[in-house]
């Protein structure tokens, strides 16, 4: 979905205190302003790791991570670990590579 503008509204009169115009952002940052929900982006990523052979774990807490020459090893909850040419952390603003950045102070 490409909105065309992003309105602020009153809560209780509904009154429109200001509006955004998202339409000059492709000019700026040379991308649109584009919204997608949450579950088709899901499910995006999924079709494209199944195309790709992707192993994609879910259900599992990861505790920890370290860089290799080869890829990345992440340490889980459960004591497992995993290695692979890339690791994703996908956990959100508020997840533990996050937290483990501001810790290091290199975030």
């Amino acid at each position: 979905m490409l909105p065309k503008s992003m309105v602020m509204r009153d809560a209780v009169d509904g009154a429109e205190p200001t509006r955004l115009d998202l339409t000059d952002l492709e000019r700026r940052y040379g991308l649109p302003y584009m919204v997608i929900h949450r579950s088709d982006l899901h499910a995006i990523f999924l079709r494209a790791c199944h195309r790709a052979g992707v192993d994609l774990v879910t259900d599992a807490t990861v505790i920890g991570h370290e860089n290799l020459a080869p890829g990345a090893r992440v340490r889980l909850a459960d004591g497992r670990t995993d290695q692979a040419r890339i690791a994703i952390a996908a956990a959100g603003a508020h997840g533990w590579s996050v937290r483990g950045r501001r810790r290091a102070g290199s975030g």
